[in-house]
């Protein structure tokens, strides 16, 4: 999907390439070509990929931060199907005696809020996109 010169009118949504995990700026809705409602980390305030610049204003918007609040663009994770293993007929053996191991305590980790991205408010009626 080639984007360059394309004219977006707002609210619609910003389809863009190869930009997962760019910090962003700007009030564009900014999704992975073909992936609408993709996952994005809450809170999220989403904009144009800082490897695009911005076009009629002519700023580039490298790591930059939106309202004080940054927005990733996650890929999809695929689930992996698991394999049913045939069952083998065992043999009986001699018990030996085993030694008791501790067991260590898992930590837990913290789930991160996320929210699905559907629209977004905006200040401005168009803009170019360069890539």
């Amino acid at each position: 999907m080639d984007l360059r010169g394309s004219r977006v009118r707002f609210p619609s949504l910003l389809l863009a390439m190869n930009y997962r995990g760019s910090r962003v700026r700007f009030p564009i809705l900014l999704l992975v070509a073909g992936s609408v409602g993709s996952r994005v980390r809450f809170p999220a305030l989403l904009l144009v990929a800082s490897s695009v610049a911005m076009l009629d204003r002519g700023f580039d918007s490298r790591g930059d931060h939106v309202f004080k609040q940054t927005a990733t663009i996650f890929e999809k994770k695929k689930k992996k199907k698991k394999k049913k293993k045939k069952k083998k007929k065992k043999k009986k053996k001699k018990k030996k005696k085993k030694k008791k191991k501790k067991k260590k305590k898992k930590k837990k980790k913290k789930k991160k809020k996320e929210m699905r991205i559907v629209y977004t408010t905006v200040l401005r009626s168009d803009v170019t996109i360069y890539v």
